[in-house]
């Protein structure tokens, strides 16, 4: 085997099993949407583009796939373009209100800051963005063979029949808004949506073994749709399920409309069985009322469309919509909390963070990708190909629509199924047989020695820094997860040793992140907590560092402030400030930071009621 051919292999082997982790682990482990599968993605696209390029290089000459990727590297470019730091006066001409937050709720008005108005979480959601990028960018120029799109096909199909069946099984567990192995139901569905119509398709072209039992693995996955009780979910499927039936029947002649009857039954009579348990009855039934379910949901775009209005060219930063949204609340909540996170709607969550830019950026490509498809899929007359295009587009035609009533694709599960889908059918549609090549645009590289090892030492070191970044949030974000589950010792000795360690942690966390101005919140709630309890009065005496409660009330102090001037439209930082300053009888500017924190979130209760009761004692 001659060097370039055991290059070739090696990279294959490691590019698939590094895609393969990529579709098992994230639906397993929560739907990915916890600190360790993130990293774990994260580090791995990472890899697999490394590893892509490296294979690549080691070739005389190699080809990269034509797609419109001129939208996207714009909008990456528009959010390294929102954290670019700009003078405050340049920013308000851009943005005039985000510079108005900014003179108004800094306790230190910068001269230089950024269009976004969190850059740290701006920061963590571009790592997440390009990690999925990378994954698109491997599968649309590595999938080459039938071979290839097969395999994946059989290893999406399972891991969903798995999740979907431990869901089935484990559906009367306690948890209400838990399903499967995802964290709530929506999540679950979304991905499942993606699943069902690929094992449907997959059916249609396989031999009478893999038949029934893709069929079977559909039916199970239906049914686990259904338990999951997720309205959205169900409606988009349905709909998705009509359509592609539809297209199938259109393009689908003779004895394979057979097998398509059979797939159309036997989902169908489970759906009808599913439809008479009282849960999924009861739940359905709701959707009779849709104003009274979803009113909340409604108050929320109405007054994301405040926010647009108020941040239309540039957004408010990607990843920053929970920051901004609670100052245009204007409703009390119907639901269990009060903090929205999420506008519960993709477009206009979108439109909010990155404004009208980001938005035409992102349609733009979408119409640019999807019409290749649909021109090429106009001319296809092969019935295997023809299954696998439509059992791809309606999957991502579905999670889409269900992306309209929740937040689906802040999920990574379900972003990099997405992302992995959404490459394979543009790989497909340029086939003309199961046996061609894949015949698709590209271009054709031929590059000198020393120019791929100038671009090989530059992707490495930017990869690297893009590495580093990702590790430094994850081991600070461990840090502070393990100390916000601390429980404080009842004997007063260990308490305070308790708080030193947990102060201690803090400082190391905000060491490796110190953009991140929850970790300088935590820090300078622990200090003042400390210093602040009657209990601890005498024992503090015996600590030097804290044997003066105005030194660590002002250091207190300076933390808050810099939390503030990292993130100044969170409500809770102003509030804690403010009732520092009633500690240090400073009653001028306690008002002041009070009458900021209602400003920042005038319909929660609870700041509402804590500051009475400062104002009160």
């Amino acid at each position: 085997m001659h060097r370039e051919e055991a290059v070739e292999y090696l990279g294959s082997f490691v590019i698939e099993a590094f895609l393969l982790s990529l579709v098992f682990f994230p639906p397993l482990i929560y739907g990915g949407v916890t600190n360790t599968p993130i990293f774990l993605i994260e580090l791995i696209s990472i890899l697999l583009v490394f590893v892509f390029i490296l294979k690549c290089f080691f070739k005389k000459e190699f080809h990269l796939i034509r797609f419109p990727f001129l939208p996207l590297v714009l909008f990456v470019c528009l959010i390294l373009f929102q954290l670019l730091p700009l003078p405050l006066d340049f920013l308000s001409v851009l943005s005039p209100k985000t510079g108005l937050l900014f003179k108004d709720f800094m306790v230190n008005p910068a001269s230089n800051h950024s269009l976004s108005i969190n850059p740290e979480l701006t920061v963590s959601m571009l790592l997440l963005f390009s990690s999925y990028l990378f994954i698109f960018f491997t599968v649309i120029n590595y999938i080459d063979t039938i071979k290839k799109i097969k395999r994946l096909f059989v290893a999406i199909i399972v891991i969903g029949f798995v999740v979907s069946f431990y869901g089935v099984v484990s559906r009367f567990t306690p948890a209400i808004l838990k399903f499967s192995t995802f964290t709530n139901r929506n999540h679950f569905s979304a991905y499942i949506q993606m699943v069902i119509p690929l094992a449907i398709s997959y059916s249609l072209i396989s031999p009478l073994a893999i038949r029934i039992s893709s069929l079977f693995m559909a039916s199970i996955m239906t049914l686990s749709l259904f338990l999951s009780l997720s309205r959205g979910g169900i409606v988009s499927f349905l709909m998705s399920l009509f359509l592609l039936l539809l297209f199938l029947s259109i393009k689908i002649r003779e004895k394979r409309n057979t097998f398509m009857i059979i797939a159309v039954v036997l989902i169908l009579a489970i759906s009808f069985g599913v439809f008479s348990s009282k849960h999924v009855a009861q739940r359905l039934e709701t959707l009779t009322h849709p104003l009274k379910i979803y009113s909340d949901r409604l108050n929320v775009i109405k007054n994301s469309a405040s926010i647009i209005k108020d941040f239309s060219s540039f957004g408010t930063g990607l990843g920053t919509f929970g920051e901004i949204f609670q100052k245009y609340k204007t409703f009390e909540s119907h639901i269990e909390y009060d903090v929205f996170k999420f506008a519960h709607n993709e477009p206009v969550q979108l439109l909010v963070e990155t404004g009208i830019f980001g938005f035409l950026l992102v349609l733009i490509f979408i119409f640019l990708y999807f019409k290749n498809i649909f021109l090429k899929y106009s001319r296809k007359n092969n019935v295997y190909l023809i299954c696998i295009i439509l059992g791809c587009l309606f999957g991502l035609f579905s999670i889409t629509l269900h992306s309209l009533f929740d937040f689906v694709f802040h999920v990574p599960a379900n972003a990099v199924l997405f992302c992995i889908i959404l490459a394979l059918v543009y790989r497909v549609i340029y086939l003309e047989d199961v046996h061609s090549s894949l015949d698709i645009p590209y271009f054709k590289i031929r590059l000198p020695m020393p120019i791929k090892i100038s671009l090989l030492t530059a992707l490495t070191l930017t990869l690297i820094f893009v590495f580093s970044l990702v590790l430094k949030q994850y081991e600070s974000k461990i840090i502070f997860d393990k100390i916000i589950n601390v429980k404080i010792p009842d004997k007063k000795i260990d308490a305070i040793i308790e708080y030193r360690k947990l102060i201690k942690n803090i400082s190391s966390a905000i060491a490796l992140n110190p953009g991140n101005s929850l970790y300088l919140e935590k820090k300078a709630d622990l200090l003042s907590e400390l210093v602040t309890r009657e209990d601890f009065k005498d024992e503090l005496k015996n600590f030097d560092e804290y044997n003066s409660k105005e030194k660590v009330l002002f250091l207190s102090e300076e933390l808050y402030k810099k939390a503030i001037d990292l993130n100044p439209t969170n409500a809770n930082f102003h509030m804690k400030l403010g009732w520092l300053y009633s500690e240090l009888d400073y009653k001028d500017l306690s008002q002041k930071e009070f009458k900021k924190a209602i400003l920042l979130d005038p319909m929660n209760k609870k700041i509402k009621n804590y500051i009475d009761n400062v104002l009160k004692e």
